[in-house]
């Protein structure tokens, strides 16, 4: 249906994951996907002309790529969701494309 709280579920339990098995051989995919719902987010937000959750979600996915860049910075995940922050920075819907 295209709302807005399953991609914010989703992104609390890819953090949840990340948090509980820091380390893990899944945890820098599961920072991923939640920079990734989080860049949604924004997208959705917007839409629905929703200004303060669309920031505050933009907030968070540029806060969990730079936590996925610090703890993991050699994996491929870090430098995919730098690029998802990037689009969002930039304004660039991320939700509904498919590229990332």
């Amino acid at each position: 249906m295209g709302l807005p709280k399953c991609p914010e579920m989703e992104a609390d339990i890819y953090m949840r994951y990340a948090s509980r098995y820091k380390g893990g051989p899944r945890s820098a995919e599961a920072l991923f996907d939640a920079a990734y719902r989080q860049g949604a987010l924004v997208t959705m937000y917007t839409v629905d002309e929703q200004k303060k959750q669309s920031d505050g979600a933009a907030k968070n996915c540029q806060a969990i790529a730079d936590e996925l860049s610090r703890e993991y910075p050699k994996s491929d995940y870090a430098a995919r969701a730098q690029a998802i922050a990037f689009k969002v920075r930039q304004g660039i819907p991320v939700y509904g494309n498919d590229r990332d």
